[in-house]
């Protein structure tokens, strides 16, 4: 399964996350199972030193939360280094975040310098539901059998922030506080998120070949265009038959090698 990179400077790119994003608040309800599916098949590298290659729907994500922080007038405070936890070879930084009424609540970074507290807060969001395991183990918490992650530790990480003194973790403290402030529809939008990008990144191989017969059989059944308009849906669900195209014609260069 081959994933259909696409450039951050590309016009493209940046329209369609931004139009998915906007119409997703507007509809008040999530993209259905098959669209978000295909904005995992679409990802972009970055080539700033620590970061990963992000997936389409963590950019239609963070445009969400973006978004809605500025329309319920939320203020990003700034981001401070948390000293003197037991934690080697990284850092762990604190976002800070206001509500228009003055409530405060935080997302804690794991990471050698820190990231855009927009950015954080929407991985905070999408993976406040796991307690162990993190994406360089797929959320199993392992690599090998009975061998932990280096990354997380297997929750250990988490654990040590949590315990932390003057530490208010995201789960425990900030999401009440965040869902309150951006309403309960556009809470459930992002939870809905948070679900997908947790069964994805834990077995994209599955998640995708899953995905790519969802998108066959809507093509099928259902006339393109009636969520996001003709073109970008065309985009989205024919990317799975591009790919189909691709795996064939390497298929026929390998026995040609061999021939």
């Amino acid at each position: 399964m081959l994933f259909r990179s696409f450039d951050l400077s590309n016009e493209w790119g940046q329209l369609t996350a931004k139009l998915l994003s906007e119409m997703t608040l507007k509809k008040k309800s999530a993209p259905p199972k098959v669209f978000m599916g295909a904005l995992f098949n679409f990802y972009s590298k970055d080539m700033t030193m620590g970061t990963k290659p992000k997936t389409m729907l963590e950019y239609v994500a963070q445009n969400i939360v973006a978004q809605l922080i500025v329309r319920k007038k939320i203020k990003c405070t700034g981001s401070r280094l948390i000293k003197d936890l037991p934690i080697k070879n990284t850092n762990v930084y604190e976002h800070g975040y206001e509500t228009e009424d003055g409530k405060e609540f935080y997302a804690y970074q794991v990471g050698f310098a820190p990231i855009n507290s927009v950015e954080q807060l929407t991985y905070s969001i999408l993976e406040m539901k796991k307690t162990s395991g993190c994406l360089a183990c797929n959320f199993k918490g392992f690599v090998e059998d009975e061998i932990e992650c280096p990354v997380c530790r297997n929750g250990l990480v988490r654990k040590v922030i949590k315990e932390a003194k003057n530490t208010k973790t995201f789960r425990e403290f900030g999401w009440d506080i965040f869902s309150e402030t951006v309403g309960q529809e556009n809470a459930n939008i992002l939870e809905e998120f948070a679900d997908e990008y947790h069964r994805f990144y834990s077995n994209f191989s599955d998640y995708l070949d899953e995905a790519k017969k969802l998108a066959a059989s809507y093509m099928q059944e259902n006339n393109l265009g009636e969520h996001y308009g003709t073109e970008i849906e065309k985009q989205l669900l024919v990317s799975f038959s591009i790919e189909d195209e691709d795996e064939d014609e390497d298929d026929e260069e390998d026995s040609q090698d061999y021939e």
